[in-house]
């Protein structure tokens, strides 16, 4: 069986892995692949393990090679994690990020999540009429006055509540996004701090080359923001760390606030109700942050939406 089924389970678990490496903006296909590469690992260990028990050393010596490369990456988030955990002095900035996936996420699930977290900048996309009237009912305002953007019928709507006031940003535009964006600056005590909501398109085949280009600009425009400019970049990115296109946004010195928090792999999609140990599966839900120190980062479920909601906390950088 060993024989029969580890070795060719071994060569596409290499090649999923070895996918997230290769950038093809015209790839039709390939996002999806590069979306599995960090789910590949457990099963990378079980063709570990086989191999192992049954002797087959080469076998084993190729999975546990593979095997070292997923290994790798995780200790490469803890280390992120111990140099960023204690950066909590000074003003912090309580940032939460929630998909309600066409309206149904649960307004006063949401509230509530401001409540608990002290959140103090909400972003929230696929924002309907009635999802709206839902937060207000349940007293967004109250706790967030502050806001931009406006609900719609379809799943295009990004807003944001806020804490503190905002104002418009002094920085270039955010390139067209498919699902929506928005563009704001946070007047926080500690200075001002960009926010922008972002949600491209699917990366599905008869939109990858759109999905690969919306991310693309984003990176330019991200590069394009001064320097020492704090930012906050959130939303539904609907790619995950695999994707080469949005690692991009490191060359621009913006930071995965989950990964810098040692959430290895904090999946955010999909939710399926009753199946908490086998979904989310990805993540594709971020808050991505550049000039800004993370104290710590999460999830939340937000009942009827299919996303996890995710949250991070953030203080200015030390000096």
């Amino acid at each position: 069986m060993v024989d029969t089924l580890a070795r060719p389970l071994l060569v596409a678990l290499a090649l999923v892995t070895g996918s997230r490496w290769i950038d093809a903006p015209r790839s039709r296909f390939l996002p999806l692949l590069q979306a599995l590469a960090s789910v590949v690992a457990a099963p990378t260990w079980a063709v570990l393990l086989a191999a192992t028990a049954a002797r087959r050393w080469r076998l084993a010596g190729a999975a546990g090679a593979l095997a070292a490369v997923h290994a790798g990456r995780s200790v490469a988030h803890r280390r992120r994690r111990r140099r960023d955990t204690d950066a909590g002095s000074g003003d912090r900035l309580v940032v939460l990020s929630a998909n309600l996936q066409h309206g149904r996420g649960d307004p006063a699930a949401i509230v509530e999540a401001v409540k608990t977290r002290d959140v103090d900048l909400l972003a929230l996309v696929e924002v309907t009429h009635e999802a709206h009237a839902g937060l207000l009912d349940a007293g967004i305002t109250a706790l967030l006055p502050h806001a931009t953007g406006w609900p719609r019928t379809d799943a295009r709507a990004v807003m944001v509540f806020s804490r503190n006031p905002l104002r418009r940003a002094d920085v270039p535009t955010l390139p067209p996004v498919g699902y929506g964006a928005a563009l704001t600056a946070v007047v926080a005590p500690s200075g001002d701090v960009i926010a922008a909501v972002v949600h491209p398109v699917t990366p599905l085949p008869g939109h990858a080359s759109r999905w690969h280009r919306e991310l693309a600009d984003l990176a330019v425009w991200a590069a394009s923001v001064p320097a020492g400019v704090p930012v906050v970049l959130a939303g539904d990115f609907n790619a995950t760390p695999d994707h080469p296109v949005l690692r991009r946004l490191g060359d621009a010195g913006f930071r995965n606030a989950h990964h810098a928090a040692g959430r290895r792999r904090p999946a955010t999609w999909p939710r399926v109700p009753g199946l908490s140990r086998l979904s989310p599966i990805v993540q594709i839900d971020h808050v991505q942050v550049r000039d800004l120190d993370v104290v710590d980062a999460g999830t939340l479920v937000i009942p009827g939406s299919d996303h996890l909601a995710v949250w991070a906390e953030l203080a200015p950088p030390r000096r």
